[in-house]
């Protein structure tokens, strides 16, 4: 009786380490195999959003020299050498069209301060027709206080800007419209620096 007990003891024994063993593998081998998944997964939205941003540089970057055949008064977006408002709001619809997910598309051009005036001048008369009771445009903003206490308050004289000047879609983005954001967070000014220094 007690061999019977013994030798059945070590083979349910046997049987429970293997099952425990193989259970064990297949755990881990489902977690590789899930973990890879998410790394492709992350690694292609990621191509995606490189892309896309590739995109609206390059459909509404025209020039990096001021176009001085078009007055400043007229169309300052032209003058500056980028893209409209409609232009902007027409890629934007593109990019949504297929089915890419993001909270908003933005595009800050360099302005100058003897650029400044007639930008928020037509940027107001734009966003107090189109949107007169979403956005409370300020010009180009910097933030005040902390976390919460956090506020938009006008930017102070600088020698030049880099503001969120088109932003995507506009409600519930208000707070990042001419947002300068340079100024905004240390890293980013690193990264508008690189972008400069590189052109990459």
């Amino acid at each position: 009786t007690c061999v019977i007990l013994l030798l059945g003891g070590a083979a349910s024994a046997a049987f429970l380490s293997l099952g425990i063993v193989r259970t064990k593998q297949e755990n881990n081998d489902q977690f590789v195999h899930q973990a890879n998944a998410w790394i492709y997964a992350v690694e292609m939205a990621w191509r995606d959003y490189e892309l896309f941003a590739l995109w609206i540089h390059e459909s509404c970057f025209e020039s990096y020299q001021r176009r001085t055949e078009i007055p400043i008064q007229e169309d300052v977006e032209g003058h500056l050498g980028f893209c409209s408002r409609q232009e902007f709001r027409s890629l934007y619809e593109h990019i949504l069209s297929v089915g890419l997910q993001f909270q908003s598309a933005q595009f800050l051009p360099n302005v100058t301060n003897d650029e400044l005036a007639e930008l928020e001048r037509q940027s107001l008369l734009y966003y107090n027709q189109n949107y007169p009771d979403d956005v409370d445009y300020k010009g180009i903003t910097q933030t005040e206080g902390v976390g919460q206490q956090r506020t938009f308050v006008k930017r102070t004289e600088q020698p030049f800007y880099w503001p969120v000047h088109y932003v995507e879609p506009v409600q519930g983005n208000q707070g990042a419209i001419d947002l300068d954001s340079y100024f905004f967070v240390k890293s980013q000014r690193i990264r508008i620096d690189k972008a400069v220094e590189t052109f990459r």
